[in-house]
């Protein structure tokens, strides 16, 4: 389940990037392996009903293959995934590191009010999972995001600062060059320019050193972005 999900989000990401929409063959792949990964759970939940692990891995199938169907079934999946996450933050919060609270903030913080969407909530949630586990660099980059959405944008600079002190283990380099990518931006936006460069010379060095990374360059799409064709500024 865990290797699904990460498939998925890989998958998504690589499809969000595709600003044209040409590349039709990720959706498909994309709802196939999620497919998969809901069969997979299902039978995994009847082997063992009331683990919180396999809750949290099952939450997160749906979480990330829910942006990917029509928006009904999207926000219906969503719910589902939000009651077994809630169900492990009140019953073994600390399964995976605290991994419901990061999941179930970001759904808060994503979701429109209309929908269920509350950012104190949303905050709340992720400060306690930074505090389960303060290796989490995404947890961070999270809260960053929901205190910046908050006006807090000192607190939103701390945590980014706190990105800064973190190293990945075998398995995350992806995962950190993507979020010290994103805190970047965000660092930027706020005018934080020296977070910023420190930000980017840090994902540049683990770029450096493994060069299998995938590097989300910004390119030119549909004739926006990208250098100038005459004078190439």
């Amino acid at each position: 389940l865990g290797v699904v999900v990460q498939t998925v989000d890989l998958l998504g990401s690589l499809k969000r990037a595709d600003l044209m929409g040409v590349d039709t063959s990720l959706i498909g792949r994309i709802q196939e392996l999620s497919q998969a990964g809901w069969k997979l759970a299902r039978h995994a939940r009847t082997l063992a009903p009331d683990s919180p692990d396999i809750k949290v891995l099952q939450a997160l199938v749906m979480a990330v293959a829910s942006p990917w169907l029509d928006v009904e079934q999207s926000v219906a999946t969503v719910r589902k995934a939000m009651l077994l996450l809630q169900d492990v933050v009140d019953t073994a919060p600390g399964t995976m590191g605290g991994l419901a609270y990061t999941v179930l903030g970001r759904i808060y913080f994503d979701l429109p009010p209309l929908l269920g969407g509350d950012l104190p909530r949303s905050i709340t949630l992720l400060e306690e999972a930074v505090r389960l586990n303060s290796h989490n660099i995404q947890a961070l980059r999270y809260l960053a995001e929901a205190y910046d959405q908050e006006l807090e944008e000192d607190k939103a600079t701390d945590v980014m600062r706190s990105m800064l002190l973190l190293e990945p283990g075998p398995g995350e380099y992806q995962l950190f060059a993507d979020e010290w990518r994103l805190a970047q931006g965000l660092a930027g936006r706020l005018q934080a320019l020296e977070l910023r460069d420190a930000l980017a010379a840090k994902r540049q060095v683990l770029l450096n050193a493994h060069p299998e990374l995938l590097t989300r360059q910004s390119t030119a799409v549909g004739g926006h972005g990208g250098d100038h064709p005459l004078d190439g500024e």
